[in-house]
């Protein structure tokens, strides 16, 4: 449990001598279109909305085959752009893929109580992302103002995004 998923969860990198997952496809019959990862079919998510272009598809799987890597051998993913171009948005559709493979690998699960967590994680789990720019301070990474989170009808500090999501076990991307 190095990466705190249980043994036999399944993963997108080899893990223990498990194989991992295989490299993300994109199908086309007729008027429908879908994603394909280890043969298990992963519908087009509904959110958020992507056109899937020859170029983003590109984007896409190059995406996917760096965040599949082993954990000891991933490069960063790093997105520059200018501000509202998709660079979160195609993150979060990422997530949306792989929350679909997660759904797909729990079909073939025979453990009742594994196949129940990877559903649990599926669903719950979310992607997190914070954007960098030239004003951003260490604290802001690690709390924010609020009003009356902590304190009805007060202003005071809450965790940001980034510490509720690593206590809850949600991917962050910064």
């Amino acid at each position: 449990e190095e990466d705190g998923l249980p043994l036999g969860f399944p993963r997108l990198h080899p893990y223990r001598g498990q194989p991992g997952a295989a490299e993300l496809h994109f199908r086309k019959q007729g008027n429908q279109s879908w994603f394909e990862v280890d043969g298990i079919r992963i519908d087009l998510p509904q959110e958020p909305k992507v056109v899937l272009s020859d170029w983003t598809l590109g984007k896409l799987k190059s995406m996917w085959d760096i965040l599949r890597m082993p954990p000891k051998n991933r490069n960063n993913l790093l997105l520059i752009g200018e501000a509202g171009i998709g660079k979160s948005l195609y993150v979060r559709y990422l997530w949306e893929l792989y929350r679909g493979w997660l759904r797909g690998k729990a079909a073939q699960i025979s453990d009742s109580k594994l196949k129940q967590q990877v559903l649990d994680y599926a669903k719950q789990t979310r992607v997190r992302v914070i954007t960098f720019n030239e004003n951003l301070k260490k604290s802001d990474l690690t709390e924010r103002l609020s009003f009356g989170e902590t304190t009805p009808d007060e202003t005071g500090w809450s965790p940001t995004d980034i510490i509720e999501g690593g206590e809850l076990g949600d991917a962050i991307v910064l």
